[in-house]
């Protein structure tokens, strides 16, 4: 079918994290705010959170009226085999996702609110083009990172951190 641009950009706000370890916290602040349209900030989630920084992933969504789910639902993965379902959520269900990177530098969660890079599209039975993600790099990913304010993409996050993408943590709205 041939090559497209993809650009997709879901206007995340930046809620900067306020403990070294609450990127998890100002992550999930971001993204509930974004799908309930609140103005949570990272003490107010915190405080959601029991105030820990130790995120309780479904109790937030059962408190914010959310679906949430994590791919994969145990242990860890890898882009290779995520950036399929990470894609998807952006292109079809038109969301930000949070996701973990671990590495040898540790371990962060950010917000992946947008995609730009170009994609071969093919034509599925019932002729409808659709792209595919198997030539997706990490730098087409953009990100809202709670800690640093110089990450602007999954590319910046892993290499930081000198690790991978090891898991999605995915709220939807109910």
């Amino acid at each position: 079918m041939g090559y497209k641009t993809v650009n997709l950009d879901f206007p995340v706000k930046r809620i900067i994290q306020k403990d070294n370890d609450g990127c998890a916290v100002a992550s999930t602040a971001m993204e509930v705010n974004y799908l309930n349209g609140t103005s949570y900030s990272y003490e107010a989630m915190k405080n959601l959170n029991r105030n820990s920084t130790t995120m309780d992933w479904a109790y937030i969504a059962s408190k914010c009226n959310l679906n949430y789910n994590r791919d994969p639902l145990s242990g860890d993965s890898n882009f290779d085999t995520l950036k399929i379902n990470l894609f998807s959520k952006l292109y079809y269900s038109r969301i930000p996702v949070i996701v973990r990177v671990q590495g040898s530098s540790g371990q962060h969660y950010v917000v992946v609110n947008g995609f730009q890079g170009t994609l071969p599209f093919y034509l599925n039975d019932d002729g409808t083009e659709l792209p595919s993600v198997l030539g997706a790099t990490t730098n087409m990913f953009k990100i809202v990172d709670p800690g640093f304010s110089d990450h602007y993409t999954l590319a910046d996050v892993i290499a930081h951190y000198n690790g991978d993408l090891k898991a999605l943590y995915v709220y939807t709205k109910k």
